[in-house]
């Protein structure tokens, strides 16, 4: 016989009993407490998990989102430049602000087991140096002076944006990291608490099927006295009958009968404990898997709101490469329409060029024209000397031919070359007159030809000064169109800068989505281990149930 079998020998069968029962009850409590302590571990995890590590994610994404509204906004007014709208977008700044101002506060505040001190701190100070920046170009863009605006957030908006959302992605990375490190700690203490609880629950299990038979071994060892009578009670409880009334003389506390009313009472009793006992674990179980289940639901709502952020994320992100594609667009149609300002530009100064040529060329002309008019004139004198001369020459022969009409026979050949040179003369006028008429045509159509090149010549000078306008207006056309193209630009890069920002934003809640579902998972766990464990105190009250106590 072993120390064991030896030490149950020595005591009786209510003690064996009782010390079995108590066993039994006491490891039932344990487990109990254990899984109580493994789901209080398990809800606080969750609990810092969310207080914790998400919310300062979330305090970061606010700080990186309201930062972007207001660089969205001065933006606006860079591009729209109306005065109202400028002072609205303002007042929207300012509030940001505000908001941003006690953000950063409460980030350094609630966030100290989570974030790295030193970045929060690091954060505010850049945050207030970018914060200034953005006042002084926002008061500088309202007085409509864009290149200075433009200075400004070079010098002192760009460098400290670019540290400040270097700062925020650093500080997502810890939370993430927080996260991920308090989540495997999570899933290993649950894996842990589900492997314990079974093993509890299967070695308790075990340790009172062991105790029963050993019990029930001891009781059929020490019976004695008469066999049929001792055969019909152990018969009686060997079917599970606990119900049945066994009479033993009152004086008979020794006999194997009386030892087996005894243990039947003390068996009876010790049953109806156990399967209170596996009752009430079934209940707490149940309870403990209804908590669990609730917890899993709110996981899963969590969820949901992530999976609906992440969307809105992702719309929001489509939208910013959109604007950053037509920006991009616009600004090479900008360049586009620079080039062929620059090209008509050179054009009309060749025009120009041209126009003041011409007008030299019509007043050299003009003088050319003029000149001849002059000759014209001079040709006039010429012919009425020639008519004067015609006309003389015509009298003389007149008075030729009175002469040699005097003289008679003797002056008949002088009378005859006398009309040959009257009629000479005659025909000398007549030319003369026809050349008069024709100078005199060639010298209104001088006049009008100097005319009209002094009407050219005023036309030229006034097409030159509208050439020379047009020159300056394409000019002006040109510079505005290439400081469009320059304001294009500059939407293009932060509109490009704020997709990579929101695509930033929608990775980091995809990875928070995926701890949730991970906690889900785990949650998932316990409560499946609480309904495993549930299931086994239901096995083990069918077990007790076996027995007929009443």
């Amino acid at each position: 016989m072993s120390q064991t079998q030896a030490a149950h020998a020595g005591l009786t069968v209510k003690q064996r009993l009782m010390a079995s029962t108590f066993a039994i009850i006491v490891a039932f409590v344990a487990l109990s407490v254990f899984m109580i302590h493994t789901l209080k571990t398990s809800t606080e995890n969750v609990d810092a998990l969310y207080n914790r590590d998400f919310l300062a994610t979330e305090a970061v994404n606010n700080i990186d989102g309201a930062l972007t509204r207001v660089d969205i906004n001065i933006l606006r007014m860079i591009a729209i430049g109306n005065p109202e709208q400028t002072a609205g977008w303002k007042n929207e700044n300012e509030a940001a602000f505000a908001k941003l101002d006690e953000l950063t506060v409460q980030l350094g505040k609630n966030t100290a087991e989570t974030l790295d001190v030193t970045l929060t701190q690091q954060l505010q100070r850049d945050y207030a140096k970018l914060r200034d920046g953005m006042r002084h170009q926002t008061s500088v863009i309202q007085t409509g002076d864009i290149a200075v605006a433009a200075t400004i957030n070079r010098t002192e908006v760009k460098p400290f944006a670019e540290q400040v959302f270097k700062t925020l992605q650093t500080l997502r990375e810890q939370g993430k990291q927080h996260a991920g490190e308090r989540f495997e700690a999570q899933e290993g203490s649950a894996n842990q608490a589900s492997k314990l609880a079974i093993g509890a629950t299967l070695v308790i299990a075990i340790l009172g099927v062991m105790v029963t038979l050993l019990t029930i071994r001891s009781i059929l060892a020490a019976i004695g006295g008469e066999p049929s009578t001792v055969a019909t009670i152990t018969r009686t409880i060997a079917k599970g009958d606990l119900s049945s009334t066994i009479k033993v003389n009152a004086d008979d506390n020794t006999s194997v009968a009386a030892a087996v009313v005894a243990m039947q009472t003390q068996l009876r009793d010790t049953l109806q404990q156990i399967s209170n006992s596996a009752t009430q674990l079934a209940a707490a179980a149940e309870e403990m898997t209804a908590i669990t289940e609730d917890g899993v639901q709110g996981i899963q709502r969590q969820n949901n709101e992530i999976d609906q952020a992440a969307t809105a994320v992702n719309e929001m992100t489509s939208a910013v490469e959109e604007v950053a594609r037509n920006a991009e667009h616009t600004a090479r149609s900008s360049s586009n329409a620079t080039s062929a300002a620059q090209a008509g530009l050179g054009l009309v100064k060749k025009t120009a060029s041209a126009i003041n040529t011409m007008s030299t060329d019509v007043q050299k002309t003009a003088t050319l024209i003029g000149e001849l008019a002059g000759q014209s004139r001079d040709i006039g004198k010429v012919l009425d000397v020639i008519r004067g001369l015609a006309e003389q020459t015509n009298l003389l022969a007149l008075n030729a031919a009175i002469e040699a009409a005097r003289a008679g026979e003797a002056g008949r050949g002088f009378a005859v070359v006398a009309d040959e040179v009257r009629a000479l003369a005659h025909r000398t006028q007549q030319s003369t007159s026809e050349i008069e008429r024709l100078v005199t045509n060639i010298q209104s159509g001088t006049e009008r030809a100097v005319g009209s090149m002094r009407g050219n010549t005023e036309l030229a000078s006034e097409t030159l000064v509208i050439a020379e306008g047009a020159n300056d207006s394409l000019t002006a056309i040109s510079a505005a169109v290439s400081e469009i193209n320059d304001l294009n630009l500059v939407i293009a890069s932060a509109a490009q800068q704020q997709a990579h920002v929101a695509r930033e934003v929608d990775r980091n809640l995809v990875n928070i989505r995926d701890l949730s579902a991970q906690s889900s998972s785990g949650a998932q766990q316990t409560s499946s281990a609480s309904r495993e464990l549930s299931t086994l105190a239901l096995d083990l009250n069918n077990i007790v149930g076996r027995f007929r106590l009443s």
